[in-house]
């Protein structure tokens, strides 16, 4: 599926912004490409670590960081991808979190933003209570 959104190169360098318990990092993970997911939760980055020790040999990079002030070099990263983050983040965050995204990102590379929408499946699943929703790791 991330194929299809976004087709990914092998040497690429993808960041998971706000990535919780490393859903997208350890998919991105298990297409070869070099991950690096950043979240402000601890528990959400511990988590994340276990998880993808059972899913795939390419680890993911995992940190503690503040989505509005990332720490990579300008030009660094060749995909951002933002899911389930920005519909927590209040006006100022969401520009400054956009601001640190435009400037890390390669100059012509992309920031891939997914926000959850109340017909998708997982989102029915929920109401349903047939999936946990997870804490509010952003």
């Amino acid at each position: 599926m991330i194929n299809l959104a976004y087709p990914v190169r092998k040497k690429q360098k993808v960041l998971g912004l706000g990535c919780g318990i490393g859903t997208f990092a350890t998919e991105f993970s298990k297409l070869g490409v070099s991950v690096i997911g950043i979240d402000s939760l601890t528990e959400a980055l511990k988590i994340a670590r276990k998880l993808s020790l059972r899913y795939t040999q390419n680890k993911p990079k995992l940190l503690l960081a503040d989505t509005t002030c990332l720490p990579f070099r300008e030009n660094e990263l060749d995909l951002i991808v933002c899911a389930n983050l920005i519909e927590y983040l209040n006006h100022e965050d969401y520009l400054k979190l956009l601001e640190e995204a435009w400037g890390v990102l390669k100059p012509t590379e992309k920031l891939l933003i997914y926000t959850p929408c109340p017909t998708h499946l997982f989102e029915i699943l929920k109401k349903q209570h047939n999936l946990k929703k997870r804490p509010n790791a952003h």
